[in-house]
C-alpha cells in the first residue's frame, strides 16, 4: 500500500476577504479531490490540528498580487508558493483571493456571455477556483520545483472557464509530474521546511 502523506492547510481569512464559508469548504475539499489519487491527505487546519509527526502544516496567507507593468492579457499569478535561497519550498503559500475572486467575477457579469450565477452557484464556483489555485501552489511545494508542466494541475496559466468548470479533468499531474511524485513519495519521508525565512517564486 502506499504511503500517504497528509497535509493540513491552515488559511486565515481577514475580514471581508469575499470567500464565504461555504466556498471556503468547498475550496479545501477540491484541493483534497485533486492531490488525493496521489496519497495526499489534505485537511483543514482549522477543524483539526495536526497531532501526528507524519503531518505538515501548509499555511496560507491572502494578499493583492503586486502591481504588473504593460496590458498584457495576462494579469499576473494567482498564488505564489515560496522557497528558501537554497530552492527548497517553504510552507506557505501566498494566495491573490481578491485578484481570483475580482476574476471570476468579471466573468460572471451581465454581457459576460452567459446568465449571472445564484449565489449558491456562485459559492461553488469560487470554491473549485481557490481550490484548484492552491493545489497548483501545493504542487510546487510537494514536487519541490519552481518549474510549470505544459499541460495539468502544474501548467503556468489557468483560465476562468477551466477554474470554475465542475468537471476537474485539466487539473491532474501530467505524466512527468506523477512519476516524478511517485519517485519522491516511493523514498525517505520528504525533507519538507515549515519555516517561512527566505526567497520567493
Amino acid at each position: 500500500m502506499a504511503p500517504v502523506l497528509l497535509l493540513y492547510i491552515s488559511l486565515a481569512l481577514p475580514r471581508g476577504s469575499g470567500l464565504s464559508g461555504a466556498a471556503y469548504t468547498s475550496a479545501i475539499a477540491e484541493a483534497a479531490a485533486i492531490w488525493a489519487a496521489h496519497g495526499v491527505m489534505i485537511r483543514d487546519a482549522s477543524l483539526a490540528l495536526p497531532t501526528l509527526t507524519d503531518t505538515i502544516l501548509v499555511r496560507v496567507v491572502v494578499r493583492h498580487r503586486p502591481a504588473t507593468s504593460g496590458s498584457t492579457q495576462w494579469r499576473g499569478p494567482l498564488g505564489a508558493m515560496r522557497f528558501d535561497g537554497s530552492g527548497a519550498p517553504l510552507a506557505e503559500i501566498t494566495l491573490y483571493l481578491p485578484d481570483l475572486i475580482e476574476m471570476i467575477e468579471r466573468a460572471n457579469l451581465p454581457g459576460s456571455g452567459g446568465e449571472p450565477w445564484p449565489t449558491i452557484l456562485r459559492e461553488r464556483a469560487v470554491g473549485r477556483a481557490v481550490g484548484r489555485v492552491l493545489a497548483h501552489e501545493l504542487g510546487h511545494y510537494l514536487l519541490r520545483s519552481r518549474t510549470h508542466a505544459p499541460f495539468g494541475l502544474m501548467r503556468a496559466v489557468q483560465n476562468t472557464a477551466e477554474l470554475v468548470a465542475a468537471e476537474r479533468d485539466t487539473f491532474v499531474l501530467s505524466p512527468q509530474d506523477a512519476a516524478h511524485w511517485a519517485a519522491l513519495s516511493s523514498g525517505p519521508p520528504p525533507a519538507l521546511d515549515g519555516d517561512c525565512d527566505g526567497g520567493g517564486r
